[in-house]
């Protein structure tokens, strides 16, 4: 690489990578520590969604390595801040996370992984942040009302769970992701905290580029009083800033802008609650400086936290790379460093929570594409700048002129492009002139420090190579403790947590009824996952027992992909199989049609099937349908035409209908059913096996059905349940 800083004026050193003539500067801009701005608070990462659910089953020392990586100070991301999810036993991105409470008389504060990862983080870090956030609840919160007594009663038991149970002081908590806010709620929260001793701050409102929490605030003395910090998620395009081709007062008016001055001007410090961009290449670390540096230009966003802090769950779930690392193969040790770590690390190892930003020209955009911003120490003694030309298309020089006693000053500089990052460059000293001049080359991220102690070291450790998932795998879950989830797998609805009878685990299915919702993320019935996209000829098999007749199970294999809100079985094949001993042998395929209708308004018995916060969707399966009315048909588009088309055929139709007028119709593919001579309360052997285009299902050893279909070569594979409990043992995949 090249060395790109020189010194103007009285000089024993010159580092330059072309000579400058005079006058030619493109950027000129004056730092004084006196001129002071917003006091930083650090960057952090968000742990949510089950993003980071397989990272706990990494063996070590790969384990601990990554965790230093995310949370050591001065070293690789070194984030300052972490956020969590309160699992609400519903699917929130990846996945589900479990609840500390499944029912009203449960009460349990060892479940998931989120309390391990912070304590994990806090002993790396002492200082750093802690903040939560719900996503979803149990049915039982509020009879299905998120904003209820319930609601602040279970979150206030969770917060006092991580410190009774756990030491752990969480800092912050926000109200609901991505929803609407509710201010008797968040006082009430406010309130109850207060009572119960603890003392969590409030931020909020956790919704999507939206401040107007912030004039209510201002109207409402009680509210200001209960809320710490305001925020958004994804702002970019404040100001004049572009986001989808307009500005963000193109998209949302006047108004919006009149807001986020009000924003401005509430007194409340100003975070980023969550943030991207989502990318696992140097498109991930491009997208990220950007955010960083922008949102305190534009917004004076004094904390931005970005989502995930790690890529941990299978590829095949959702958004493949959103991590600051990624760390997806537990059984290989394998992980991965993104460009986004180093994107962050120029951040947090160069300026500390209690840094002051910089104003005047301190701040900005260069005129050839690119910007930065400029941080001082309390005391005025250290002063970082931070810098990014991602998307310029050229060159260019930017001068900094240094107001104050920096005269011999040492400034180390650092760097990273998309061949290299975080590369430690020459040192240079401050001339008497105090002016040094940055030539800034086409896509890269710099960082410049009177500080020292940064450091990309390698621990020594050499990263193991990533290796396809191990079959034949076998597990009798005898060796977890209760209430823990078991390796390697990835509930994507419903919990799927370890039972003991004696000395014997099982595997058991626990929640019994579709709670409260993410708007954005909706749940099938449970499910969990295994496995990686190379298995593509093996047999699943497990000791299943059904505990009533009201229930079902079933057995999935060759998944190739996990849509997020995908509301019925995922695409690939499934053996499902009742309470009654009937089976289905079936294969999801790709939606045949994705429409909008105006049913909630010319079918008002339809706001019937959401009553509540709890599922967002209504599922209707063709034989339903046929009992509909040719001007219900109507309302969606292409329904009656498909139904017309399969109206001879064993293959089902599904039309999946959501609150928000949306409707998705999905083909079925019925490849066998009838009875299986299943016993409900007893163990059954249910086994699922592929071989080439030939699947076989078999039930107690007798096969059940034999057909050939190659609609899928390979992928992951699965349990699942109703809305009902059931138990899975002596789980095995083989050739």
């Amino acid at each position: 690489m090249k060395n790109f800083l020189y010194l103007l004026g009285g000089i024993s050193f010159l580092f330059v990578s072309h000579v400058l003539v005079a006058g030619d500067k493109d950027n000129v801009i004056m730092l004084n520590s006196e001129i002071r701005g917003r006091v930083y608070e650090g960057m952090g990462s968000l742990s949510a969604g089950a993003s980071s659910r397989l990272l706990r089953d990494y063996p070590e020392p790969q384990r601990s390595v990554i965790l230093d990586y995310l949370f050591k100070p001065g070293f690789g991301a070194s984030l300052d801040h972490l956020k969590t999810e309160i699992g609400g036993d519903m699917n929130s991105t990846c996945g589900t996370e479990p609840s500390h409470q499944h029912s009203r008389e449960d009460l349990c504060f060892d479940r998931g992984y989120e309390w391990w990862l912070m304590k994990e983080a806090c002993s790396r870090n002492p200082d750093i942040v802690l903040d939560v956030l719900p996503w979803g609840a149990p049915g039982w919160i509020g009879n299905g009302k998120f904003y209820s007594g319930d609601m602040s009663d279970y979150v206030v038991r969770f917060l006092k769970g991580a410190r009774d149970h756990h030491g752990l002081d969480i800092d912050y908590v926000g109200i609901w992701n991505e929803r609407p806010y509710n201010t008797d709620y968040i006082k009430e929260l406010h309130e109850k905290i207060a009572a119960a001793g603890l003392n969590t701050k409030i931020a909020a409102a956790d919704e999507i580029r939206s401040y107007y929490i912030c004039r209510e605030m201002l109207a409402d003395p009680e509210l200001y009083s209960a809320v710490d910090v305001v925020g958004t998620h994804y702002p970019h395009g404040q100001g004049e800033q572009l986001y989808n081709g307009k500005t963000v007062y193109e998209q949302y008016g006047e108004d919006y802008r009149i807001v986020w001055k009000e924003a401005l001007e509430c007194g409340k410090p100003i975070w980023s609650l969550e943030d991207g961009p989502w990318a696992e290449d140097w498109n991930g670390a491009k997208g990220l400086i950007k955010v960083l540096i922008h949102n305190y230009i534009e917004a004076k966003m004094v904390k931005t936290i970005s989502w995930s802090l790690i890529s941990s769950y299978h590829d095949e779930i959702a958004i493949t790379a959103s991590g600051l690392m990624k760390a997806n193969t537990p059984w290989s040790g394998h992980y991965e460093l993104k460009p986004a770590l180093w994107a962050m690390a120029h951040f947090t190892q160069f300026a500390r929570p209690g840094w002051i930003f910089l104003e005047g020209s301190a701040n900005g955009y260069l005129k050839k594409g690119g910007s930065y911003v400029s941080l001082c120490s309390p005391d005025g003694k250290d002063i970082s700048i931070i810098a990014e030309t991602v998307e310029a298309t050229e060159s260019q020089e930017l001068e900094m002129s240094l107001v104050g006693d920096y005269t011999g000053k040492c400034f180390r500089l650092w760097q990273s492009d998309s061949l290299e990052q975080f590369v430690c460059m020459p040192d240079v000293i401050v001339p008497e002139n105090g002016k040094i001049v940055l030539s800034l080359e086409k896509g890269h991220i710099y960082s410049l420090t009177t500080t020292a102690g940064q450091r990309k070291d390698d621990p020594g450790l050499e990263i193991p190579g990533k290796q396809y998932f191990p079959i034949p795998y076998r597990d009798d879950f005898d060796e977890y403790e209760p209430e823990t989830l078991p390796r390697y797998t990835s509930d994507i609805s419903g919990v799927f947590e370890v039972c003991k009878d004696g000395g014997n685990g099982y595997l058991k299915q626990v929640v019994t009824e579709c709670g409260i919702e993410w708007a954005a993320s909706l749940n099938p019935e449970p499910l969990t996952v295994i496995g990686d996209f190379s298995m593509e000829d093996y047999t699943v098999s497990s000791d299943v027992m059904m505990e009533d007749r009201s229930g079902k199970i079933c057995i999935l294999g060759r998944i190739p992909q996990i849509i997020q809100g995908q509301v019925v079985r995922p695409y690939g094949y499934w053996l499902e199989i009742s309470g009654d001993s009937g089976f289905r042998l079936c294969k999801t395929l790709a939606p045949l049609k994705n429409g909008w209708s105006e049913f909630p308004g010319k079918w008002p018995e339809s706001r019937s099937f959401f009553p509540d916060d709890t599922s967002q969707s209504r599922v209707f399966m063709k034989e339903e349908l046929s009992d509909w009315p040719a001007e219900r048909i109507a309302l969606f588009e292409g329904l009656a035409e498909i139904l017309s088309e399969r109206a001879g055929e064993k293959d089902e139709v599904a039309l999946v209908m959501f609150s928000n007028g949306s409707y998705q119709i999905f083909p079925v593919g019925t490849l066998a059913s009838g009875s299986c001579g299943f016993r409900t309360g007893e163990w059954n052997k249910v086994a699922l096996g592929f071989h080439g285009d030939r699947i076989t299902a078999s039930v107690n050893g007798k096969v059940i059905a034999r057909v050939k279909d190659a609609e899928y070569t390979k992928g992951i594979a699965g349990l699942g349940t109703g809305w009902n409990t059931a138990r899975f043992d002596n789980f095995e995949i083989l050739h």
